[in-house]
């Protein structure tokens, strides 16, 4: 699958399949289903694939006894197809026991790919940025050490720092480097362009967030070369959220075509998925329409959208862009009340930096109540309830 000899897999797919029919099933068909299930999906084949894993998933809870089998399906399924269309808030449980499963049986590096996944999945579930996490990637980057595994190392620690950049305050909050980490941009930058795009996905998220509008420009430069294709899902997720998020916002801050190009090409992507209903994709491709369009409707849909996905770090991004919004457009008071939204969701998070970056910038938001934030926009939304009937 990872050699890319996606022909040759299938062909031995289907004869595995034929045999099958032929003889029954054994403990190999499950991993073979997920692999070829892989290959539509990069085939943009999303509905044949998603069938697969799925069979390929119910059918792999036959053979739990054989750990290495049973762990490597679930892995693949949960990684590479089913997430495509459900919810990675389903996906982060199977991928942690699949790490664990694969590392009793000696699978060391489909354990650590299962492990990454499983902080990619959890990210995108937008699920909370706090010490329990902190421990489980310290965990899983010392796991990487005792097997030499150095690229699975980087990776976690790129991870970890870019968590730490999001819970604690800096005065340079795109910077992801600390004396605890063995990471830089210029280690990445020398590795590979794997460790690259990782690398500038991270800062580009961290930039988005924080709004640093020339690390954006920069991160976007970089991150443009590349394929809109990933065998991690939760990655290609994570990457392409900001990336088109990005993309539109520096499109309109520097009227540049390049990045508009780009932030079309993410909005396709998700608009293929939202059309399958993704419950994934929705939100996302909502919020990118309001950033491309920045009214106050379409801000108003992609609000919607998101509170109806609970994915917190998505709720915090459009509650605060529609406030920022209605700044602008001189309605003050209903966009401080969406910022105060943002920042609960911020906090609810674990983006403890935002937080913090966000009372520098909007003085209103010093001293601010949860309790009394809570019932003012209950009376908001009474008072539309009431005007409405």
């Amino acid at each position: 699958l990872l050699s890319g000899k996606t022909r040759l897999l299938t062909l031995i797919a289907m004869k595995a399949i034929r045999i099958s029919l032929d003889k029954g099933i054994d403990r190999n068909l499950p991993g073979i289903l997920v692999s070829l299930g892989a290959v539509y999906n990069k085939k943009g084949k999303i509905k044949k694939a998603y069938a697969l894993g799925n069979v390929a998933a119910l059918m792999a809870d036959r053979f739990r006894q054989h750990k290495d089998d049973y762990a490597y399906a679930k892995f693949v399924a949960y990684s590479a197809i089913i997430c495509q269309l459900e919810s990675f808030q389903s996906s982060c449980d199977c991928l942690i026991k699949c790490m664990n499963d694969l590392k009793l049986v000696g699978k060391y590096e489909l354990a650590l790919g299962a492990g990454l996944n499983y902080f990619y999945a959890y990210f995108a579930a937008g699920y909370p940025l706090n010490s329990l996490l902190e421990s489980k990637m310290i965990a899983a980057e010392n796991f990487a050490k005792a097997a030499g595994k150095c690229t699975f190392v980087k990776t976690f620690q790129l991870q970890r720092a870019t968590t730490l950049n999001l819970r604690k305050s800096s005065d340079n909050p795109t910077e992801i480097k600390s004396e605890s980490l063995e990471i830089s941009g210029a280690i990445c930058a020398a590795a590979d362009s794997q460790a690259l795009r990782d690398f500038s996905s991270c800062r580009l998220m961290l930039a988005f967030i924080f709004w640093h509008e020339d690390c954006m420009a920069s991160m976007l430069e970089t991150l443009s070369s590349y394929p809109l294709s990933d065998i991690s899902i939760s990655r290609l997720h994570n990457r392409l959220t900001f990336v088109g998020l990005a993309a539109f916002a520096m499109a309109r801050a520097k009227s540049s075509e390049v990045f508009m190009e780009l932030g079309e090409t993410c909005l396709a992507y998700f608009k293929k998925l939202a059309k399958l209903y993704s419950v994934n994709a929705v939100p996302i491709y909502a919020l990118m329409k309001a950033m491309k369009h920045r009214t106050r409707q379409s801000f108003e849909k992609a609000v919607k959208a998101c509170m109806e996905t609970n994915v917190t770090h998505i709720q915090a991004i459009a509650t605060e862009h529609f406030g920022e919004f209605l700044i602008d457009e001189n309605d003050r008071e209903l966009g401080e009340e969406y910022l105060t939204m943002a920042y609960w969701f911020y906090y609810d998070w674990g983006a403890h930096g935002k937080t913090v970056s966000m009372k520098n910038r909007h003085r209103f938001l010093l001293g601010i109540s949860r309790r009394a934030s809570f019932l003012k926009r209950a009376r908001s939304f009474s008072i539309s309830d009431s005007e409405a009937s």
